[in-house]
């Protein structure tokens, strides 16, 4: 995983169409980026961030194998055996199952996927232990940065090993000369994204979270938020019933 052009293979082998249009089939969207849709805009033009920077990765699984390939020879192997930790809920291992069989299109690849419960695989991901591991972020606070601050070199959160001086730079930059200069801000956590997306290839973008659900029609007001609970229900009433 230390080689770039393996990882984007990975990130190329991926149909996330057909994950969250058959496996999921709840609403999620496919995204090709860390920071959601409907999430950020700009400060100026008011487009969405996600609309902005576009799908950083998409499917191209003819361009996996050529990726794919070309680490294979760098790396001096034919077969490469990786192992992959994911949930133990039957969702994710619905999820795990799938991105297995995507990876596995590439020659030679073997996945070994480990359903762990949840504070198994927390302290898997804590030090590190595992190759590839399926993992999900929930926003703290409406701003790119509760996204793009995680994988800083030593952030509490990163546990992937990434460490890029460059990469550090821009989201320091952000929080501190930028801070008051929200357009050039907001362009510098474009640029941070594809840093880590597009050039470092950290992370496989795979699905943004949704729920399907039904609501009677005489509940009103109900409201759907982007970060913390999942809905508020302050202002809700019946009425009708």
């Amino acid at each position: 995983m230390s080689n770039v052009n393996a990882r984007k293979a990975l990130q190329l082998a991926v149909n996330r169409k057909s994950m969250v249009d058959v496996i999921l089939n709840n609403g999620s969207i496919s995204t090709g980026g860390v920071v959601p849709a409907n999430f950020a805009k700009h400060p100026k033009t008011g487009e969405d961030f996600r609309e902005v920077n576009g799908p950083l990765v998409e499917s191209n699984l003819e361009k996996a194998q050529e990726l794919w390939a070309k680490a294979k020879e760098e790396l001096g192997v034919e077969q490469v055996e990786l192992g992959y930790i994911g949930g133990d809920t039957e969702v994710s291992q619905k999820i795990d199952a799938y991105i297995k069989d995507q990876f596995e299109q590439l020659e030679g690849l073997t996945i070994n996927v480990e359903s762990l419960p949840f504070q198994v695989k927390l302290d898997r991901d804590e030090t590190m232990d595992y190759d590839i591991q399926s993992t999900g972020w929930a926003p703290d606070y409406m701003d790119p940065n509760t996204f793009l601050n995680i994988w800083m070199t030593g952030g509490g959160s990163n546990k992937t090993g990434y460490a890029s001086e460059e990469y550090d730079a821009l989201i320091e930059k952000a929080g501190t000369e930028l801070a008051k200069k929200p357009v050039k801000r907001f362009e510098t956590f474009l640029k941070a994204e594809k840093m880590l997306i597009q050039e470092d290839a950290v992370l496989v973008p795979l699905y943004q979270r949704a729920m399907a659900q039904l609501q009677k029609p005489y509940v009103k007001n109900v409201t759907a938020n982007p970060m913390s609970p999942d809905y508020t229900y302050k202002y809700a009433y019946i009425e009708g019933k």
